[in-house]
């Protein structure tokens, strides 16, 4: 009742203003309330904000636009990679673990390693086209080796590549958040110009071939929601049972994301952050449909009279219809994904097992009867050591062992950072550094700091609006459901990347922020088309945005590109 009386109080207030305001008012949104003035005209939240999506659709409706913004950021994503990608030629950081990875593979070499074997198949499949054989174990042993040939730039072309399809991909990831393309193209920004990302992507690792799959993996899991939601509406608008399983398309997306969620499972087990986020909102798909629907059936074996029980049949009965082909959709299309995650993850090792046959560096973390199947073992193939083992048991027995490994990494690094420092770019780290006549030269991993600063505080105020909302007493308009809770899935990606670091012992670094980056960057967009609802404002807020994060790739060029500061 109290709620009500508020209502009345505020509709009554707003209708004497809309009277004592001339036509030529301005547009005045209430974020609590559920009603505007505009031009001395009272408006529902729901038109202005109907109008609102009708401009960003008409923004990305219009295809010299989209397609513009879209090739400049591709453009700046391959030059900022690939640009000077050969210097230095030594070998940096972590290639001194990736790059002798790729080359066991080439030299068909057991290895170990903590992570599975995706993103090093990739490094090792061009490796093996380009003639990586003229490397020997020793060239990427130590931090500093030179490089010789140009093999090495071919391997980190291969991370270049993916972390060039970043960028493009966050903008379209946009786009399937019905975001406007100025905010899209803030969020790709970010990510363009991010030095954690920059840099990684020029180097030979596997982190850009992992980030790349995880962020595909948001995408189709976008197009196929809003591809399922669409069908659906036209569904229920034309009174058909059509359902959208019959549709080639839908499957093709539903394959498309187990594929993505194979990809990003399959290149370090950290990528379920991703599936985890993605594979939470689709259970949810499952779950409220299923929900509602049990509360139908017990709304309507509640009712009484004849009457009433025709006239709640007739209105549940395309409701229920709906409730059933979500509930049905979101089931099938679960088991797809796990399915095809499944069978991606699994292929994965068998080709890693099938590649590695010889005796390599590995040796030392298995038994007799397992390196004894292996080429130039003194033991191999004979017949008393034991029945050789299956694939099934290699795959098994290498996640024990990685499962284990994993659990030991103990110690401590000059530049390894905690979690609680990332998102204030706190502490970064140096890759690469070397004094010669020219001067100091060095390979820094650092943020944006103008994208740090923009992401992070965007991801606390967003945490304050949803805690304000859960807070707040007043019923909901379809601007705060849509800021708000429905897209509150981002929010909940960022937490589930980071805060299980609190409970990780083990060396970590800056880079290790980076999917947690994307999701603030997704959440500034957001926020950016929130609070600026008029085109032009929007526009310059973007441009302001962009500039600065351009300056300060300009200030840090020196330690992204090896150039004397």
């Amino acid at each position: 009742q109290n709620k009500c009386v508020r209502m009345r109080n505020r509709a009554g207030k707003q209708q004497q203003r809309a009277a004592d305001h001339p036509a030529s008012s301005t547009v005045v949104v209430s974020e609590a309330g559920g009603e505007v003035l505009t031009s001395g005209v009272i408006e529902s939240d729901a038109q202005v904000w109907d109008a609102q999506q009708r401009s960003i659709r008409a923004q990305w409706n219009n295809k010299r636009l989209v397609w513009s913004v879209a090739g400049v950021l591709t453009l700046l994503a391959f030059a900022t990679r690939y640009y000077r990608i050969s210097i230095p030629r030594e070998v940096v950081f972590d290639e001194v673990h990736f790059g002798g990875f790729a080359l066991n593979y080439v030299t068909r070499s057991y290895y170990f390693d903590i992570h599975p074997p995706l993103g090093k198949l990739c490094l090792a499949l061009v490796g093996w086209l380009v003639g990586m054989e003229e490397y020997t174990p020793d060239t990427f042993k130590t931090i500093g080796n030179v490089l010789p040939g140009t093999t090495f730039v071919y391997l980190r072309c291969v991370s270049g590549f993916f972390g060039s399809l970043l960028v493009p991909l966050t903008f379209f990831v946009c786009k399937e958040m019905h975001r406007s393309v100025p905010a899209a193209a803030v969020a790709a920004t970010f990510v363009l110009l991010d030095g954690v990302i920059l840099v990684t992507s020029r180097m030979i690792v596997t982190d850009a071939i992992l980030w790349f799959f995880g962020v595909l993996t948001v995408y189709t899991c976008l197009r196929l929601w809003n591809y399922e939601d669409h069908q659906l509406e036209i569904a229920s608008l034309s009174n058909t049972r059509r359902s959208p399983l019959l549709d080639l398309h839908w499957w093709f997306l539903v394959v498309s994301v187990g594929v993505a969620m194979g990809g990003v499972t399959s290149v370090k087990w950290t990528g379920l952050g991703f599936v985890g986020t993605m594979g939470a909102v689709q259970v949810l798909r499952a779950v409220r449909p299923f929900n509602s629907l049990v509360a139908s059936y017990f709304d309507s074996a509640s009712e009484s009279g004849t009457n009433s029980k025709k006239t709640s049949s007739n209105n549940n009965t395309a409701r229920l219809q709906l409730l059933r082909q979500r509930l049905y959709l979101a089931l099938v299309a679960g088991v797809v994904m796990i399915g095809v995650m499944g069978a991606i993850y699994l292929s994965m090792w068998v080709i890693h097992f099938k590649v590695l046959t010889h005796t390599g560096p590995g040796d030392a973390w298995h038994n007799s009867r397992f390196t004894s199947q292996l080429v130039g073992s003194p033991r191999y193939n004979q017949p008393n050591v034991g029945a050789p083992y299956t694939m099934w048991e290699k795959i098994t027995e290498i996640h024990e062992k990685m499962f284990k490994a994993n659990a030991g990494l103990k110690g401590e690094h000059s530049y390894g950072s905690s979690w609680y420092q990332w998102p204030w770019m706190s502490k970064g780290m140096s890759y690469w550094s070397k004094d010669d006549a020219l001067g100091h030269h060095n390979v820094w991993l650092g943020g944006n700091a103008p994208a740090f600063m923009v992401t992070t505080t965007a991801t606390i105020l967003y945490v304050l609006y949803i805690l304000l909302l859960i807070q707040g007493d007043v019923p909901y308009n379809v601007r705060q459901q849509f800021f708000g809770f429905s897209s509150a899935w981002i929010l909940f990606g960022y937490l589930l990347n980071w805060l299980p670091y609190i409970q990780i012992t083990r060396v970590c670094f800056l880079y290790h922020y980076v999917p947690c980056f994307y999701f603030a960057c997704l959440i500034s967009a957001l926020l950016l088309d929130k609070y600026c609802w008029g085109t032009v404002e929007r526009a310059i807020t973007s441009a302001a945005i962009i500039l600065c994060s351009f300056a300060y790739f300009f200030y840090a060029w020196p330690t992204i590109y090896v150039q004397p500061a």
